[in-house]
């Protein structure tokens, strides 16, 4: 999957997170009714403290900025300067997942704005 980040899709067992954690986010996403597999974990994952930072992005948000992205190449390969902006708001259910880095549980799910 072409991205300005590597990411790796939240379902499978090679991941940038340990298996346990993956598992508590799985868990949240099934209770919310959402599709696993329509979920990506990128690499840019942080530790502050005790707390994990995971950012995932669903299917839809990587499409959007994807788009974005090849309408801005296109513009700079014909020359023209004109800036197309970011979408505002949160282009899918794309969220960060803080998680304890001793249990690997869930501790809050933050969407983005």
């Amino acid at each position: 999957m072409n991205f300005k980040h590597p990411v790796r899709r939240l379902t499978e067992d090679s991941n940038y997170i340990s298996q346990k954690a993956r598992m508590s986010i799985i868990d949240y996403l099934n209770s919310k009714h959402l599709d696993a597999n329509k979920y990506y974990v990128d690499s840019s994952s942080s530790i502050h403290g005790d707390t994990l930072i995971v950012s995932l992005w669903d299917i839809v948000g990587i499409e959007t900025i994807n788009k974005i992205e090849k309408l801005r190449d296109s513009l700079k390969t014909a020359g023209n300067k004109l800036k197309i902006p970011y979408p505002t708001g949160n282009p899918g259910n794309c969220f960060s997942a803080y998680l304890d880095t001793k249990s690997d549980k869930l501790i809050a799910i933050d969407y983005w704005q």
